[in-house]
């Protein structure tokens, strides 16, 4: 395929990032946003990568509670022995 070949190739703007992309894209190849209204696809990425930030949180969350956890146990530990 030429250069000349992808200009014949309709493009639309992201909506979330404005990058020029294939009309007929399901992704943006640049912010990886959906652009389809599929449900399944935007509960997976969420509208402009908002849900990014989301889906860590909890496993920060969860990762911080059980250190926390084992410093308690251990520090009631070493006051028994």
């Amino acid at each position: 395929m030429s250069i000349d070949d992808q200009d014949d190739y309709p493009t639309i703007p992201c909506p979330y990032c404005k990058r020029e992309i294939a009309q007929d894209s399901v992704q943006c190849p640049k912010c990886k946003n959906y652009l389809s209204d599929d449900e399944d696809q935007t509960d997976r990425k969420g509208k402009a990568g908002s849900s990014d930030r989301r889906s860590t949180l909890p496993q920060w969350v969860i990762v911080t509670a059980i250190v926390m956890l084992a410093v308690f146990v251990f520090s009631v530990v070493l006051r028994i022995v």
